[in-house]
């Protein structure tokens, strides 16, 4: 088995095959993966040595496959990547566009809290939980997130990961957008998100870098805007246009999102006492429905367009 290549045209890069012991979850039937493990760590490690070995550094680039996820790998294995990392100063373990100083921030940040909590932790494989996203085009375009728990003594931290896996159009995006990783206090906050923009990421606390809203029980994140609305503002300006974009054109902005480019949200400050917004549902341009709601429930409904006899 030829466990060493190089990739020379698009996207160049080096890649391996490793050994590694059998996968935690070991439940998909279709996987020949299986035949490509074991449960000797050392004879793992001395086969993987060997293969490492042959790593340039040429592309700054590698691509590491094992028969299962990076934390079926042995330990020792895991140590010498990061040394050949570092020795042929590769580059690419994120994806390009997702490098910088700021990264780099993020990223020591990160390994000094991975150190000092989950390192050496025990992977909760019932916990895992993984879907694919975006076109199932492997050409085209897909990306791939899961969440997995685990646990260190009696602490418990979650650790959430965003991998784009194929982009045809923008193939700089390819590799790891997101890692984020929540100690149990964070996760369990009633406000709790994971990071959605690219980057790596560790909560001791929820929305110590962000906000979020809850819009009747649905958790979204919240965008400070510098104004004052009522409910009837919105009751008034849809009598007289159903224009989304005049309505932006007037108030600016909405403070987030229900569904992405269709429901809008917009915090109401004026004549409440709780934690009230407007949500407004669009078909393109056109507004055609408006809903007063709170964190819990809707209140009202301002408007709804006249479907059927449209």
């Amino acid at each position: 088995m030829d466990r060493y290549s190089e990739i020379t045209n698009k996207n160049q890069r080096e890649i391996v095959l490793l050994k590694a012991f059998p996968c935690v979850w070991g439940k998909c039937s279709f996987c020949d993966y299986i035949l490509d493990n074991s449960n000797f760590e050392d004879e793992i490690n001395k086969l993987n040595f060997e293969v490492l070995e042959n790593i340039t550094g040429k592309y700054k680039v590698l691509e590491v496959i094992n028969s299962g996820s990076c934390f079926e790998l042995p330990k020792a294995t895991l140590s010498k990547i990061k040394e050949i990392i570092k020795e042929k100063k590769i580059e690419k373990l994120f994806a390009k566009n997702v490098s910088g100083e700021k990264f780099e921030k993020q990223l020591d940040k990160f390994l000094e809290f991975y150190s000092e909590t989950i390192k050496d932790g025990t992977l909760d494989k019932d916990s895992i939980l993984m879907r694919v996203t975006g076109s199932q085009d492997r050409n085209l375009y897909r990306i791939m997130d899961s969440g997995v728990k685990i646990t260190k003594g009696n602490q418990t931290y979650y650790i959430y990961m965003e991998v784009v896996t194929a982009d045809k159009e923008h193939p700089e995006n390819k590799g790891i957008q997101i890692i984020d990783l929540a100690t149990k206090k964070a996760y369990n906050d009633r406000y709790f998100l994971w990071h959605s923009k690219q980057g790596i990421y560790t909560q001791e606390k929820s929305c110590e870098d962000y906000q979020t809203m809850l819009i009747y029980g649905n958790l979204r994140e919240y965008y400070p805007v510098d104004r004052e609305l009522s409910a009837q503002y919105f009751t008034d300006f849809i009598k007289r246009s159903t224009d989304y974009k005049e309505l932006q054109a007037e108030i600016g902005k909405p403070n987030g999102e229900l569904t992405e480019d269709e429901i809008f949200v917009f915090e109401i400050t004026q004549g409440v006492d709780e934690k009230t917004y407007v949500t407004c549902e669009t078909c393109g341009d056109e507004i055609i429905r408006i809903k007063l709601v709170n964190e819990e429930e809707v209140l009202e409904t301002i408007y709804e367009k006249d479907l059927e006899n449209d």
